[in-house]
């Protein structure tokens, strides 16, 4: 299973993607080693835990009223992601019980013990800026208000080779008479980087991928090419704010050579075993040192 995040985990660092895809899973209650992996696959640094905040209201107190036709306020959607965010602190604070799991930890706390309130404040400043340029966003708004049809969160799935690749857009709008749109939500600071290629994989995904039976009717005599693609940014508007996204066959082509080169290198490095198959020490480490200062599983990494 080849995934465009599982490409930049395993490219920043073999091993952290070992831990993560093959190490940890929940079903293991009986390896301690795959308990902790799976524990601390959980945790994440402030400004990953932000960003997943922000997809989460979206996703779940935004575009199911989007669908019906409603606007929601900006107070209402601040309300939930306020509730989200003490949630996920209480739990991220909380001694955990034998077996229990949380959505979302915070790094910092394995790390340090804490996170200052100086921390958590600028995290929650950003939250709100994130969300309040969301929903004062018109243009965006009103285009996806006259959709027919909204999808969220979906996972979708086409083969490259022998291999299956999973897209998994943040939205996609539909409409009769017109072609889609995939979007990606962006909660980056600076927000510099082009994420061009990975909604070109997601376009590929939609469109080569067995269509699901909800929005199969909408895809009908539609050309890849056809398919718009929106990058969003939601912190900083200095970089243009939002990114539109041709698709051509040359990008396509591309994008597909990608997807096969990565999966060849992943291949090579042995990712297709299975955990009795293989061990942390079969797995190259990170190349800069920067990336284990925000990476969950250092402390495994160090027994090995």
């Amino acid at each position: 299973m080849w995934s465009y995040s599982a490409h930049k985990q395993f490219k920043r660092c073999q091993r952290q993607w070992f831990y993560k895809n093959v190490m940890a899973k929940g079903q293991a209650k009986k390896d301690p080693l795959r308990v902790e992996a799976t524990r601390l696959s959980k945790l994440k640094t402030i400004a990953a835990w932000r960003g997943l905040i922000v997809d989460q209201v979206i996703t779940v107190s935004v575009i199911p009223q989007l669908k019906m036709k409603r606007v929601p306020t900006l107070e209402q959607v601040l309300s939930a992601a306020q509730n989200v965010f003490n949630k996920w602190y209480e739990q991220a604070t909380t001694p955990l019980q034998p077996g229990q799991q949380v959505e979302v930890g915070l790094l910092e706390i394995e790390t340090n013990g804490f996170v200052s309130p100086e921390t958590l404040s600028i995290a929650w400043n950003d939250i709100e800026r994130a969300l309040t340029n969301f929903m004062q966003d018109d243009v965006l708004i009103r285009e996806l208000l006259s959709a027919d049809y909204l999808i969220e969160q979906r996972h979708l799935f086409f083969k490259a080779g022998q291999s299956t690749t999973r897209g998994t857009p943040d939205l996609i709008a539909f409409w009769h008479n017109q072609p889609p749109v995939i979007y990606d939500w962006k909660v980056h600071f600076f927000g510099t980087t082009s994420h061009e290629r990975q909604l070109l994989v997601y376009a590929l995904a939609l469109v080569r991928g067995k269509p699901h039976v909800d929005f199969e009717q909408y895809l009908t005599g539609s050309k890849l090419e056809d398919t718009r693609l929106t990058e969003v940014q939601l912190i900083t508007q200095s970089t243009g704010y939002k990114r539109t996204y041709s698709v051509t066959a040359t990008k396509l082509e591309a994008t597909e050579s990608f997807i096969s080169d990565s999966i060849l290198s992943m291949y090579l490095a042995g990712a297709t075993r299975t955990y009795a198959q293989s061990s942390a020490n079969d797995y190259d480490t990170a190349a800069d040192p920067e990336a284990c200062s925000t990476c969950a599983f250092h402390k495994l990494c160090k027994q090995h």
